[in-house]
């Protein structure tokens, strides 16, 4: 009877010992506001999320509301930063709503901005958990959702190709590592079809396959199109390339100051000569009625999309209002002619446009405009009308296509582009351009479309002061490489 009365005390006396070591811990571990909170566990929001649409990819994979890798256990998107495709994506933020009621989401740029209004999915929804003094969460089946409701936001599915696009920004971001250049701009697309299987750019927040540079070399498309139009230009003549050309008292030069010798159109388009150009540019100059000295290279230009200089004007639904592709319509003096031959000064092109007039060039004249999105699905799973594909003509007569189609096939095999590696997946049809830029190192592009029998993909890629245009072609092959690496030809 003694021992059971002993060993009760004794638990009795290690029960208040316990709880006094307790509070002793608690009065020194923990404040005032933390001792209360242990007193009584509480509810903390732990997130908050605008329900959005969610953005797929040509092959049904998610582009965008991927969960929070810390909380997967929530059925809650995420509107953070895509990881892959992120500047033509896009971007969400939160904004104080000027009517009251808090704060609303908005897509900012990219798609998300272009399709705020159908992507948007309603009010915020709050995830509150129970949690320790600490923060921790106790137990995750006490997490409560406040204000939940039905996603309002739309699907959009896009024309995008994930693995595509995942691999070429690896690619390019690669490539800018091993060469020194301020970006890089890749559009691939389907020649025909107008659909963009690749929209990538490296370098910055900003989407550079919708910002505009001078396009250099890449503008003799342009010109020779204007050229093979002209009745003043004899296909057979020939000038004499002597590696410079003087304008306005400046002294031009051709690439590597190449002395070309005697050369007609068509080689002088493989071999991107500058002197024949802007001599044969010279030729087919005008007077308009108004009595002001015009170009057919500009007004080809102009037809094919680039808006007049100082007047900004979108070709694209992820255009920004402030970049555009421009040429001037008015030829002050020969200086202005050489640049807008030639692709400097006051000419600038952005990867979009040049991939939508080559992807032309390879489906023969007319193509349907590259884009992006396929269809629209509404919450309750209907369609949702979009703007129909629009049909972009170069305007040409069927020789004049044809001929530029065998120069550009020139330029792959025997001139400026014959570095490329597509012999082995039915060849190129291209064009190479190095531009002058004042500011820094010159812009290197190379555009074009393959298989060249059969066009099947249209190209461009731009590295921004990335020097000769021969980095542009390793790049152009690299990526190339990788494509049929995906999808090997004939599937």
């Amino acid at each position: 009877m003694r021992r059971r009365l002993l060993a009760s005390l004794f638990m009795v006396f290690a029960f208040f010992a316990g709880n006094i070591s307790a509070l002793v811990r608690c009065s020194t571990a923990y404040n005032e506001t933390e001792l209360m909170n242990l007193a009584g566990q509480y509810k903390k929001t732990i997130m908050d999320f605008y329900p959005r649409g969610t953005i797929y990819d040509r092959n049904g994979i998610r582009l965008t509301n991927r969960q929070d890798e810390g909380y997967r256990f929530i059925d809650a998107p995420s509107c953070a930063r895509a990881p892959v495709a992120s500047t033509v994506l896009g971007s969400v933020t939160e904004y104080e709503s000027s009517e009251g009621g808090g704060s609303i989401a908005l897509g900012s740029s990219g798609i998300q901005r272009a399709y705020d209004s159908l992507l948007n999915g309603g009010s915020k929804i709050t995830v509150l958990a129970p949690v320790d003094a600490k923060g921790n969460i106790l137990s995750k089946n006490g997490i409560q959702v406040a204000s939940d409701h039905i996603n309002e936001g739309c699907i959009i599915n896009l024309t995008l190709d994930y693995a595509l696009q995942r691999e070429f920004e690896e690619a390019m971001k690669q490539y800018a590592g091993e060469i020194e250049c301020s970006g890089i701009s890749v559009i691939l697309s389907e020649a025909k079809s107008g659909r963009i299987l690749v929209m990538a750019s490296y370098g910055d927040e900003m989407n550079k396959t919708v910002l505009s540079y001078q396009p250099g070399s890449i503008m003799k498309i342009v010109a020779a199109a204007a050229m093979l139009e002209s009745d003043d230009i004899d296909l057979n003549e020939e000038y004499e390339c002597t590696a410079s050309v003087t304008a306005n008292n400046s002294q031009h030069y051709c690439s590597g100051r190449t002395a070309h010798g005697a050369i007609g159109l068509s080689e002088a388009f493989a071999q991107s000569c500058n002197c024949y150009f802007y001599e044969a540019a010279k030729k087919i100059e005008y007077i308009s009625e108004d009595g002001i000295t015009r170009s057919p290279i500009a007004d080809m230009a102009r037809r094919w999309g680039f808006s007049e200089f100082g007047e900004p004007s979108a070709d694209f639904e992820l255009s920004y209002s402030s970049h555009y592709s421009f040429v001037s319509s008015i030829v002050y003096n020969d200086e202005d002619l050489f640049n807008t031959t030639l692709g400097q000064g006051r000419t600038q092109a952005s990867t979009y446009l040049i991939n939508k007039i080559v992807a032309a060039i390879a489906s023969g004249g007319t193509a349907i405009s590259p884009y992006l999105v396929e269809s629209i699905i509404d919450p309750a799973g209907n369609s949702v009308e979009i703007a129909p594909k629009e049909n972009f003509s170069l305007g040409l007569a069927e020789q004049s296509v044809e001929k530029l189609q065998e120069m550009m096939r020139l330029a792959a095999t025997s001139g400026t582009a014959s570095l490329n590696s597509l012999a082995k997946h039915g060849g190129l049809s291209g064009k190479t351009g190095t531009a002058q830029n004042a500011a820094s190192s010159d812009h290197a592009w190379l555009t074009g479309y393959f298989p060249y029998k059969h066009p099947q993909y249209a190209m461009t890629v731009l590295i921004e002061e990335g020097g000769s245009s021969s980095n542009a072609v390793t790049l152009y092959n690299r990526l190339c490489d990788l494509l049929f690496e995906i999808y090997p030809q004939g599937e």
